[in-house]
């Protein structure tokens, strides 16, 4: 009984030396053994035809150029978080501007919280919480045109009670000219002091938050 190229690479394939896990994708390594293989126990009255050979090598040539080039982009992305966190050291000292809605109450005058409007409004409040996320206090400021806004908050709450100083966070939403609520960005302005790495993230210690570098809105000086 004549024997295919086939029949044979499967039942030398059966070896556990030669078989490839199925749990594992097939590299270019496995590609090439399996080739020689081929040629190792092909049928001499039956050699492989040209034009297989051609493809199957073709094949092989694609495959470890993928490769190489996954590779590239691997070494690509490390060398691009290196030098991301290269740049981020130059932040610390520097006074920047954030998205972020956190602030300490001091006890020693009005707090300003700051806010951005980009489109026409016909009302805007700010909700500060405490701690605990309990609301304390609403304020409705009367400017409320387009660009950058600072609303005065003398640290009392909705009773008119001086609220104890502490952390605190604010929310700024407003109401469009269709009576649709939207998210306005609370922002805040700090030094720097210093930078924190988690993983592939970066964080700038701002007034004594760590926020996401994504957060930094411009370099004020």
């Amino acid at each position: 009984m004549r024997v295919s190229n086939d029949q044979r690479i499967f039942r030398m394939s059966d070896s556990k030396e030669d078989q490839i896990p199925s749990n594992r994708i097939m590299g270019k390594d496995d590609f090439l053994r399996l080739l020689v293989t081929q040629l190792s126990y092909q049928d001499p009255l039956s050699p492989v035809d040209n034009q297989e050979f051609i493809a199957q090598t073709a094949q092989f040539s694609a495959l470890e150029q993928m490769q190489n080039l996954n590779e590239s982009f691997k070494s690509l992305m490390q060398i691009e978080r290196q030098v991301g966190k290269a740049i981020s050291l130059g932040f610390v000292g520097k006074q920047v501007k954030i998205q972020s809605g956190f602030f300490e109450l001091k006890g020693d005058g009005p707090v300003k919280l700051k806010y951005r409007v980009d489109e026409d409004l016909k009302k805007v409040s700010v909700k500060i919480f405490n701690e605990n996320g309990d609301l304390i206090r609403t304020l409705e400021p009367k400017d409320i045109s387009h660009g950058e806004h600072t609303v005065l908050w003398d640290g009392k709450d909705d009773k008119g009670e001086k609220v104890e100083s502490g952390r605190y966070r604010y929310e700024v939403t407003g109401v469009d000219e269709a009576g649709k609520e939207v998210s306005l960005t609370p922002t805040s302005s700090g030094k720097v002091d210093g930078i924190s790495f988690k993983g592939d993230k970066v964080y700038l210690m701002v007034n004594g938050d760590l926020v996401p570098q994504s957060s930094l809105i411009s370099i004020e000086g």
